[in-house]
């Protein structure tokens, strides 16, 4: 396993306090034995001591910094030069010692000021030995000089090799977690591609999903505050998905979701701080597959649209010019035969009975075909997903489970979407509760619809003043002749149910 380049300071550090200690003893040992407990033997070892532990106690970050290192190895050396003169000179058992100051500037600092130390402690020895009258010319001076220099320049080299090491380690270290989190954004991509994979399967791709999905997948790999997913061109697009708080974010960043030269839609993404380059074309890459997903949504759409456009149309002429006239003809027939064959009173109340019937179904005819040419308008399921998108966030959660076969009339429509509008908004701003449903079954002219939540619920028979959201919710109910129920307890929660069939 690879060393942390930390762990080669310390091992710097510990050889260096050793060298340091061992030429220490070695200094007071020998000069004692070679001249005894004397004053001088005893200054020496007390000022070469000093320095020593002043070594050790201070902190490593600050002796090692440049100004105050190559100050303490100046002292050092002129500490280990006075030693050295009280001690016997050139034979002095502290000239060991006086590498240590070399040891410390090559190996600690840099490779000038541990050769400037080297060459400063060989000028010290001179100093010392011609101080006392020792001959210059000695072997032993040289010697000592060309033993601090290669000192210096092993420490020096041993430096360098150690920052090399570092170098490498960071560089290892920074294409480790390059390749992490590469591997997490694969993965991100890959549970991207899935769930929608399982949305197709299971038939709930529809763009809530989708930009739900992507919102979940993308927030593994990237760090973002809050999200939102938009369908379509445009910074009016319609927000289809919603995440988090984009409160406390400081930078925005909208990219698109293209499917070739096509805008299909967008994702704006609130964050902390700048997106990098990398997290930038992750997001690009990501957003493929959502970009593909929305692209059969909106087309999944233009073709039921269309279909359903001329279906509307191909039935309203059916209507009007077959089914239209022949019931007219009915009704004139069963007409005549009021007026020219006598009949017995009861089969007169029968006929006109039937007449009736067929007076009412020409009517209901004549609406349908009406209804049928209006332009199309959404289904009570795409309503219920638009209001989803106003409301839905990180403390509500939104159900919509609605078995739609036909959408309802305009007419109708209208005022079912207001009822669930008015029902759906009460409950997020006044329930407290974490999730709402909205459930039911639309046929045409029969179906039903329930909103209900998981909140505190109220009193139906105490509703303050000045609140006309259950009033205009009654009226809309009357106005299409639909039965309205609302069943509300405290801390029971609240059900708004609507039924509506043919009159």
């Amino acid at each position: 396993m690879q060393n942390k380049p930390q762990s080669w300071d310390i091992r710097f550090d510990w050889t260096f306090t050793l060298f340091q200690w061992i030429a220490f003893a070695l200094g007071v040992m020998l000069s004692i034995v070679n001249d005894g407990v004397t004053g001088s033997v005893v200054a020496a070892a007390a000022i070469v001591g000093v320095y020593a532990s002043a070594m050790q106690t201070i902190p490593r970050e600050v002796r090692n910094s440049p100004s105050v290192g190559e100050t303490m190895a100046v002292i050092g050396v002129v500490i280990t030069v006075v030693a050295i003169g009280l001690t016997g000179g050139v034979s002095s058992p502290y000239l060991l010692f006086l590498g240590s100051p070399v040891f410390f500037g090559s190996a600690f600092l840099d490779m000038r000021r541990g050769l400037e130390i080297a060459v400063l402690a060989t000028v010290g020895l001179a100093v010392a030995m011609f101080t006392l009258d020792q001959p210059l010319g000695t072997t032993t001076l040289y010697q000592a000089g060309a033993l601090f220099l290669l000192i210096g320049v092993a420490m020096t080299q041993a430096r360098r090799l150690n920052l090399e090491e570092q170098e490498r380690y960071r560089e290892a270290s920074t294409a480790s977690a390059e390749d992490l989190q590469q591997v997490e954004r694969l993965a991100a991509a890959h549970n991207l591609l899935s769930s929608l994979s399982e949305l197709a399967d299971a038939a709930e791709l529809n763009p809530v999903t989708v930009g739900e999905a992507a919102l979940r997948d993308l927030s593994i790999a990237v760090q973002f505050l809050a999200g939102e997913v938009r369908m379509g061109s445009g910074a009016d697009a319609p927000v289809v998905s919603r995440r988090g708080d984009p409160e406390d974010a400081e930078h925005t960043q909208r990219i698109p979701i293209r499917l070739g030269n096509r805008d299909v839609g967008s994702v704006t993404l609130h964050t902390a701080e700048p997106l990098t380059h990398s997290e930038s074309v992750f997001v690009d890459e990501a957003l493929r597959p959502v970009a593909l997903a929305l692209d059969n949504v909106i087309l999944l759409r233009d073709i039921a649209k269309r279909a359903v456009r001329e279906e509307r149309v191909r039935l309203g002429r059916e209507l009007h010019d077959d089914i239209g006239p022949a019931l007219a003809s009915l009704g004139l027939s069963i007409d005549l035969a009021l007026h020219q064959y006598p009949a017995t009173p009861e089969l007169a109340r029968h006929l006109e009975s039937v007449r009736q019937s067929v007076t009412s179904l020409v009517d209901r005819i004549r609406m349908s075909v009406a209804d049928l040419r209006e332009d199309a308008h959404e289904s009570v399921v795409e309503q219920a997903y638009a209001i989803a998108r106003e409301v839905e966030s990180d403390r509500l959660k939104l159900i919509i489970e609605i078995d739609e076969r036909r959408p309802p009339r305009r007419a109708i429509a209208v005022e079912l979407a207001a009822i669930m509008a008015e029902a759906i908004r009460n409950a997020a701003e006044h329930s407290t509760g974490d999730t709402i449903t909205v459930s039911g079954h639309v046929d045409n002219d029969t179906g039903n619809l329930t909103v209900s939540d998981n909140g505190i619920g109220f009193d139906p028979a105490s509703v303050p003043r000045g609140h006309f959201g259950l009033i205009g919710i009654n009226e809309r109910a009357e106005q299409i002749g639909a039965d309205l129920v609302i069943d509300s307890t405290v801390d029971g929660g609240t059900r708004v149910s609507v039924h509506w069939s043919p009159t």
